[in-house]
């Protein structure tokens, strides 16, 4: 599971997240507001299908949006890139061998690259747009996976 956090300051979370959830639906994926808290959202996105899953293209997308006193913390994880890679590399295996698998694998990590780097794209846009220029957004980090509270500290 691969997730990325981003700090972002000027906008409102209700707006955000109703922009988020269109944006993933206008990507063709099935859209649900899962978690809806007054400081809290997590919209989840999915595309799926035999198709689909057979050419390492399925999507499964989870947004959480934490509004906190210095801004909006946006965290985007993808986390069935792993799995829905393995299955083109192992087509790929089983027709071509060992060069297959690795076509097949590297096309499905290509696709999931990219549609990460859209995202980040496609946010950074409607920030300003919903802030009327005044929003900003932090640097892109990938936080650990572990609560800082339970990690030893030196």
């Amino acid at each position: 599971m691969k997730h990325e956090r981003v700090r972002i300051e000027n906008v409102d979370l209700g707006s955000l997240t109703h922009s988020i959830m269109e944006h993933l639906s206008s990507r063709g994926m099935e859209v649900r507001l899962e978690e809806d808290h007054p400081k809290y959202k997590r919209v989840r996105g999915f595309k799926r299908g035999v198709l689909r899953t057979a050419i390492g293209a399925v999507r499964d997308v989870e947004v959480d949006l934490t509004e906190s006193s210095s801004g909006l913390d946006v965290t985007l994880r993808t986390g069935a890139w792993g799995r829905d890679v393995a299955i083109p590399a192992l087509e790929g295996f089983i027709l071509l061998g060992a060069v297959g698998a690795a076509g097949g694998a590297g096309a499905g990590m290509i696709m999931a690259h990219e549609f990460e780097k859209q995202f980040w794209t496609w946010l950074e846009g409607e920030i300003r747009s919903l802030s009327h220029g005044t929003g900003r957004m932090g640097e892109r980090f990938s936080p650990p996976m572990v609560p800082e509270s339970v990690l030893p500290h030196p």
